[in-house]
């Protein structure tokens, strides 16, 4: 069935990752399926549109921004206020563009947190919210190895995931939804029950079907040093002190390996205070963001992806690295969790473990990649095989597939 559809999409910019890219990608496919789409999303993201050099027929754009006198303080209340103002907002002139247009679908895509209302469930039309996350959560034992504001930033977090079914705004867009999508199992698990019957797991990010490069193995032939990379913000929630204390752990055990980090933020002084209390500060090299071609040098000359994240809902840089033919390593939690399984990498156990022995688990995955050839060779096939699961279409697709076959089936109890 082909549909006039309403996107709503805050972040959406073409050669974009994060939440950008989200907004994107699913506009650009939902159209390629020949629905006809309007996508509200903020005026700055305009000039990048624009400049796109061929966007569909079918895909129209509408901005929007909250007036100026609110704009300038966005910098001193935040971009959560301004983005729960910009939502109530844009729902008057959804309804206006609906009296126009007549939509068959209301759909949000961005954000894509749970915790982050949308309002447009108002609308007089079939609701689709999502692909959503939130729900993933650290141990408590991991949340207690974070800096003290961090800590209690995560401790808030777990509080408003518990209060989930008590937030007026949260529980009011899920109730009215007819599908709910979410990103991960465990923003799944975080709902009510009364909502997960109608509630999918679809991943929220993919990555383009024409990689950049031609992919090779992975291999330890002939190689000096074993290469790890990192690739993310540098924040404690990162995790990147518990992969420099797996790499102390190593070097105790006289095994030397390489890590690149690449990437900024506010941890990264820290941590190079920490790697060199550590004595393995001429181990890590550090660098600022690329350019994605420079970028991809970088996932070809390395072996292994470490991603020690405590809660991510997807992994962007894991589907680059894959496509690069790059195994990743990383924490059983949130979208790596998901995205990464034995074919592609390995996976770190966070239940009922401590930090010291995650800490020997990364370190114990990294020597045996670096010493087993046929090991990392698989991984690495096994990757670039995995990346193909994730394109954007498959991706999009899938979630529209449920939607499509619900309102063949007349199933009255989603689409009254």
């Amino acid at each position: 069935m082909k549909f006039k559809i309403l996107l709503s999409a805050y972040a959406c910019e073409p050669n974009k990752g994060s939440e950008p890219a989200v907004g994107w990608n699913w506009a650009l496919e939902i159209s390629k399926m020949g629905h006809e789409v309007w996508v509200i999303t903020r005026l700055n993201n305009k000039k990048t549109i624009d400049a796109y050099p061929s966007i569909p027929h079918n895909l129209h754009f509408i901005y929007y921004d909250l007036p100026s006198k609110i704009l300038k303080f966005k910098k001193y209340f935040g971009t959560r206020i301004y983005y729960f103002l910009w939502q109530i907002n844009i729902s008057n002139l959804a309804k206006k563009l609906h009296n126009t247009y007549n939509f068959d679908l209301v759909h949000h895509i961005t954000f894509v947190t749970l915790r982050f209302p949308s309002f447009l469930y108002k609308i007089e039309a079939p609701f689709i919210f999502g692909p959503v996350a939130g729900g993933e959560e650290p141990t408590l034992k991991l949340i207690n190895s974070l800096p003290l504001r961090y800590k209690v930033y995560e401790y808030i977090r777990l509080l408003s995931n518990r209060s989930l079914k008590i937030n007026p705004f949260s529980n009011s867009a899920l109730e009215s939804s007819k599908v709910i999508f979410c990103a991960t199992e465990d923003t799944k698990n975080v709902l009510s029950e009364k909502f997960k019957y109608k509630s999918f797991v679809n991943s929220a990010i993919g990555i383009s079907n024409t990689p950049r490069h031609c992919p090779t193995l992975k291999s330890i032939k002939n190689v000096d040093v074993f290469h790890l990379l990192y690739v993310g913000q540098i924040i404690p929630l990162k995790g990147i002190h518990i992969l420099l204390k797996s790499i102390a752990f190593l070097k105790n055990e006289g095994i030397n390996v390489h890590l690149t980090i690449i990437g900024r933020g506010n941890y990264q002084i820290h941590l190079q205070k920490l790697s060199q209390l550590l004595n393995i500060d001429n181990q890590i090299e550090w660098v600022k963001w690329l350019p994605q071609e420079e970028l991809h040098e970088y996932y070809k000359k390395g072996h292994l992806l470490v991603f020690p994240s405590f809660h991510d809902s997807g992994g962007f840089v894991i589907l680059e690295a894959f496509s690069n033919g790059m195994p990743a390593l990383c924490l059983d939690i949130g979208g790596p969790n998901q995205i990464v399984n034995s074919s592609c990498g390995i996976k770190i156990s966070t239940k009922n473990t401590s930090i010291e022995q995650i800490i020997i688990g990364f370190a114990d995955s990294i020597k045996l990649l670096k010493n087993d050839e046929l090991l990392l060779t698989s991984l690495s096939q096994g990757a670039i095989n995995r990346a193909h699961e994730f394109s954007w279409s498959k991706i999009v697709n899938s979630a529209y597939d449920v939607i499509d076959s619900k309102l063949k089936n007349n199933e009255h109890s989603y689409f009254a």
